[in-house]
């Protein structure tokens, strides 16, 4: 103790506060030297050697061997140097004794060496190794972490392919820079995080609002995908990207790309303000559409089109207009589209449209433009044609399908339009050539066919019309009008065989086009079969022309039982008591001996008609069966009056006058018979031969027997062999049937007469057993009895034996035409008589025949004549007289005609003469005649006032047919009647053709038309022009009286000359007189327009030499008209007479005309007398 004490009593070399000041300062150097973990990691990282950071950190391991950071940082080294399982085994210590983890980097730096060891790791597999790295990350990643610890556990997470993990760690980092902000946005896209990256660049964009990053925000929006994501950074962004046209487009394309079609169209509105171009606008109004604002759309594209025409906007308002059903506007568009589109679909369009509109006008347009652009298809043509035909007529709708069809020959279609609308222009000959060519290519319809029928039958070709209608495939099952027409064709060209058909299926069909008349016809011969059928068509049609049949077929075939059935069919018919079939029942009852009740009804025949030759006829048979000759006496000489006016009664009276002994009144009928009639019966023949004999006229019965040989002899002898049968010859002789009933009946009795004899060879010859007959005739027990004449007659014609024929059949002499004539004329039958001769002459075999004839025919034709004849003419407003003088003859060609005249007048009221020189005038004029065509050339020599005058005509006229005939006449230096002046001081040079037609037989039409050059006597020019001339008759009677009813109209156009009438004016001494100069006015007109309407009524011709009427003739003629030039009304009235005198070959006849206005505008009154003499 002592030597501490005495120790603590030495002085102390430091002082305490000296010790404790070097207590600190050491404390805090220690402090200060010693790294903290941090430090030394940092230290060692900047080490450039691993291998002297593991020195230093061994050696400072012994001097602080407790540090937990030594061990996790030598950890790191071995880790970067890849050894592993040494970093586990470095880190085992603190890991065991750390289970919280409260050591952050240690942890991290296990968890990066397990990954890193995954697959080797506790001999595990990977993905073993895996799961439980991913659980024990997810477990340690709750705590929190400095940045570089969140950095560490983002890339781990990362390579464990946990980006949203990853992204979640970084994501925490506190102090986030660029690079960690890329790194983020790299983790988001990969990870398909596109909300977070989206979140990320637009956080970025909104520090830097360039173009650039705008665009790629939008790509990273559309990745995203997520509407209500983009919708909400369109309605935040306000920035100064918001107008720019890029952009927005670029927003418009994102926001379509997510179905934001609104915020689409907001962006648009927005775009089209700033940018405001026609692009845009169309693409607005695409998503309008595609959006069903078809309204707020067709607002902007009506704007687009009042200022462009381009086709793309057109088009669009278009289909707008359609989607909103407005067809109106649609059409409008499809119209303004014409004519910027080619396509066919777009004029398709147009044209539906106004067809839906009932636009006819529209559619010819969208089809014409369809036209021109050659877009026309095979199914468009017949409503392209209808259409056109519609809107812009025939005749252009023919220009354009035949432009149509010489580009496609072979179409049969546009064929059948051609020759249909060339039908409707009257162009018949160039429709039935296109039928024609139509025909070869294809069948024929049923339209078709009746159209070019309708062409054929306008040209007059009923043959080729039928031909047409009955080309056509099952023309029989077509409707009753075409089955009608054909049968009417088929009646008018003889084909009786079409008719036949045509006219059964439409009686089978009871079509009330059945025309009971032709079928009649085609029935005939009424047989016992088909009277069923025709009592059916009877009671149908009630048509009393087939009861008329039925009758004659039941009555004549004398079967009581079709007799029977056809009475009992009629008797509830108001018919049965009709006046024809009274007459069938009378007879019926004649026939079966009931003479009572057959006068009961002939005498309610009588009652009816008090000359009913039926009646009459019934009861004379009556009375001379009961031989009351007294009656039918009686009979005869109350109707002989009547008989002799009714042709139909002629036989019966011939015959009843013969019965009762009246011969001459008999021969009379025959006569008449004869005479009017061009085919007489054999029998009549024959029983008229016989009445001449009975009259001791022996002579002319055998002339009229010698007729009959040689006439029937050529006709027997012309026939061949097939056709000479029994029953042709007795059909040409006899008309009636031998019974092989009859035959059979009398060759059991066995004894062989004359009679059946006769009967055994008809038998033969019915059969047409020639070679039986001639046997029985000349090689059996029967061959010395005499036969018929008709048997051996007809044996005569099968052996051609000619001299039998005739010697058998020579019977009379023959009527000549020559014959009939003059019998015609004694019967004062003239005008038929003129008929037979004009239809003969010319004909006739012999010329001996002929000539008499023409000689004949030459009394009563002007044409074959030789006169002489005088004319005196008045026309008192002119004061003019004439007389004429001439001479007319015929020759072998035709005939001609020579006359002299001398006219005096006064002088017209133009001229200052009171009187002018006579004329006299040489005038002759001869035809050529042929059949078809006429010629007449006259020459006209004058010398009057002024110069003479030498004229000259020629006329030509060509007969088509008896209907139709075209003239045509030219005529030099020709007398003119047109005006006072032009009588006298005029002449005119003309061309003239006519045309006259009588289609129809009653009606007849005439059309002329003449082109002039009116000159005066001087040669001076009057004036040029032409007229039109037509008349329209119509004949109302046709025999004697005739009267005709007509219509007719003129129109005259004169263009007068300008020159001065030198000459005329000489003539009439003014050439210096102002006043009453002489122009070519004074002369004619310039115009002169007329209609009249009248009736003309006559007898014959007046002052026409050569007879065509006997007996007294007559004209008169009364016409009211209107003179359009003077503007009045005018009648007319003329009228004529001639008489003859001495003999009938002479006449003496006035003609008289009274105008109220002529064409000048002046009163008229006409008059001349004549006489002329034939010899």
């Amino acid at each position: 103790m002592a030597s501490n004490k005495k120790n603590n009593k030495k002085v102390s070399l430091l002082s305490k506060s000296t010790i404790a000041a070097l207590l600190v300062v050491a404390a805090g150097a220690i402090y200060l030297l010693t790294p903290t973990s941090n430090s030394l990691e940092d230290k060692i990282l900047k080490g450039q050697s691993p291998e002297a950071s593991l020195v230093y950190l061994n050696e400072l391991e012994k001097v602080n061997p407790d540090d937990p950071m030594i061990p996790y940082l030598k950890a790191k080294i071995y880790y970067d140097k890849g050894k592993y399982n040494t970093v586990l085994e470095l880190l085992a210590p603190s890991l065991k004794q750390d289970p919280k983890h409260q050591l952050a980097d240690t942890y991290i730096l296990y968890l990066k060496t397990k990954f890193a060891l995954m697959g080797a790791f506790d001999n595990e597999p990977s993905d073993v190794t895996k799961r439980q790295l991913v659980a024990e990350i997810k477990a340690f990643g709750q705590k929190e972490f400095s940045d570089e610890q969140l950095i560490e556990l983002s890339n781990l997470s990362l390579a464990l392919n946990l980006t949203k993990l990853s992204f979640d760690f970084l994501d925490r980092v506190v102090n986030k820079t660029p690079e960690i902000e890329d790194k983020l946005y790299s983790i988001a896209i990969q990870g398909s995080m596109y909300e977070k990256a989206t979140d990320i660049k637009y956080r970025d964009f909104l520090s830097d609002q360039t173009l650039e990053k705008g665009l790629a925000l939008n790509t990273l929006y559309l990745q995203a995908f997520d509407k209500d994501f983009y919708k909400d950074f369109l309605s935040k962004y306000k920035g100064k990207l918001k107008d720019n046209p890029v952009f927005i487009k670029d927003e418009i394309k994102t926001a379509n790309s997510l179905g934001l079609y609104d915020e689409s169209l907001s962006l648009f509105e927005t775009l089209c303000k700033v940018e405001p171009n026609e692009e845009n606008f169309n693409k607005y109004v695409d998503l309008l559409i595609s959006q069903s604002q078809l309204d707020k759309a067709s607002v902007i594209l009506e704007s687009l089109c009042k200022d462009s025409t381009k086709y793309d906007s057109i088009k669009k308002l278009h289909d707008v207009y359609v989607w909103q059903g407005s067809l109106e506007k649609a059409q409008q568009t499809s119209l303004l589209l014409l004519k910027e589109t080619d396509k066919r679909e777009d004029l398709k369009a147009g044209l539906e449209e106004s067809r839906s509109l009932a636009d006819l006008y529209s559619m010819a347009e969208f089809y014409n433009a369809m036209y021109e652009k050659d877009l026309l298809e095979s199914d468009d043509i017949n409503d392209f044609i209808d259409t056109n035909e519609k809107c812009n007529g025939t005749e252009y709708t023919l220009y354009i399908v035949n432009k149509l069809y010489d580009k496609s020959p072979k179409d049969l279609n546009l064929l059948r339009h051609i020759f249909r609308l060339n039908s409707y222009l009257n162009k018949y000959e160039e429709s039935c050539s296109a039928f024609e060519t139509l025909a070869k290519g294809g069948s024929v319809s049923a339209d078709d066919a009746l159209r070019v029928a309708s062409a054929y039958m306008m040209l007059g070709d009923d043959k080729s019309a039928l031909r047409v209608l009955t080309s056509v495939k099952d023309w029989q099952k077509l409707d009753d009008m075409y089955v009608d027409k054909v049968s009417t064709l088929a009646w008018n060209t003889s084909n009786k065989d079409v008719a036949k058909v045509a006219e059964n299926i439409l009686f089978d069909r009871s079509s009330p086009e059945v025309k009971p008349y032709f079928l009649v016809n085609f029935i005939r011969p009424v047989t016992k079969e088909n009277v069923d059928k025709l009592l059916r068509l009877y009671k149908e049609s009630k048509d009393n022309t087939v009861l008329s049949e039925i009758l004659s077929f039941a009555f004549n075939s004398s079967d009581d039982e079709v007799v029977n059935k056809v009475l009992k069919a009629i008797k509830d018919d108001p018919v049965y008591n009709s006046t024809e079939v009274v007459s069938y029942r009378a007879y019926n009852e004649y026939m079966h001996g009931n003479y009572n009740e057959a006068k009961k009804l002939y005498t309610q025949l009588l009652k009816a008609n008090p000359h009913s030759i039926v009646a009459i006829d019934g009861l004379c048979n009556i009375a001379l069966i009961e031989n009351n000759q007294k009656e039918a006496d009686r009979l005869y000489k109350e109707n002989r009056s009547y008989f002799e006016n009714d042709r139909n009664a002629w036989a019966l009276a011939a015959s009843l006058a013969d019965t009762l002994n009246y011969k001459n009144e008999a021969k009379f009928f025959y006569e008449k018979i004869i005479l009017n009639n061009d085919k007489v019966e054999l029998p009549t023949l024959l029983s008229y031969a016989q009445l001449l004999e009975d009259l001791g006229q022996l002579d002319k019965a055998y002339r009229i027997r010698n007729y009959i040989v040689k006439n029937k002899t050529q006709e027997l002898l012309a026939l061949s062999d097939n056709n000479i049968t029994l029953a042709s010859l007795i059909y040409t002789f006899v008309d009636h049937n031998k019974s092989r009933e009859v035959i059979k009946r009398e060759l059991s009795k066995g004894d062989i007469t004359p009679s059946l004899a006769q009967n055994l060879i008809d038998d033969a010859l019915s059969q047409d057993n020639i070679k039986r007959a001639l046997y029985l005739a000349h090689c059996t027990k029967i061959s010395n009895l005499k036969i018929a004449d008709y048997q051996a007659l007809l044996l005569a014609v099968r052996s051609k034996d000619e001299a039998k024929i005739e010697e058998l059949l020579k019977k009379g002499v023959g009527l000549t035409a020559s014959n009939r004539y003059e019998a015609l004329a004694k019967l004062g039958r003239s005008y038929e008589a003129y008929t037979l001769g004009q239809a003969n002459i010319g004909r006739t075999k012999s010329k001996a025949e002929d000539n008499a004839l023409r000689n004949l025919t030459a009394n009563d034709n002007p044409k074959y004549n030789r006169s002489v004849q005088f004319i005196y003419t008045n026309v008192t407003s002119w004061g003019m007289h004439g007389y004429e003088l001439s001479y007319h003859g015929p020759y072998s060609l035709g005939d001609y005609k020579i006359s002299v005249s001398h006219k005096s007048s006064d002088a017209p009221d133009q001229l200052l003469r009171k009187r002018i020189k006579s004329e006299k005038r040489l005038q002759a004029e001869i035809s050529l005649d042929k059949k078809q065509y006429e010629a007449n050339a006259s020459v006209d020599l004058a010398d009057g006032a002024g110069k003479s005058r030498a004229g000259f005509a020629l006329d030509c006229i060509y007969h088509f047919d008896e209907r139709y005939l075209v003239a045509l006449k030219g005529a030099v230096n020709a007398h003119s009647d047109l005006s006072h002046m032009m009588n006298v001081l005029g002449k005119d040079n003309y061309l003239e053709a006519r045309f006259n037609m009588v289609p129809y037989g009653r009606e007849s039409f005439e059309f002329t038309t003449r082109v002039h050059n009116y000159k005066s006597r001087f040669n001076e020019s009057l004036a040029t022009g032409f007229d039109l001339e037509g008349v329209i008759t119509s004949s109302v009677f046709l025999n004697d009286p005739y009267l005709n009813v007509y219509v007719a109209a003129a129109y005259q156009k004169n263009s007068l000359k300008d020159g001065y009438l030198t000459k005329s004016n000489e003539y009439n001494h003014t050439l210096d007189d102002d006043t009453n100069t002489i122009t070519q006015g004074s002369y004619l007109g310039d115009v002169y327009k007329h209609v009249s309407l009248g009736f003309n009524l006559g007898h014959g011709t007046v002052q026409l030499p050569g007879t065509s009427t006997p007996g007294f003739r007559y004209v008169f003629d009364v016409a009211t008209g209107y003179n359009l030039g003077e503007k009045k009304i005018d009648a007319s009235l003329s009228a004529g007479a001639g008489i003859s005198i001495f003999s009938s070959t002479d006449e003496l006849s006035f003609r008289t005309s009274i105008q109220t206005v002529d064409r000048q505008g002046n009163r008229a009154f006409n008059l001349s007398l004549g006489y002329s003499l034939d010899f």
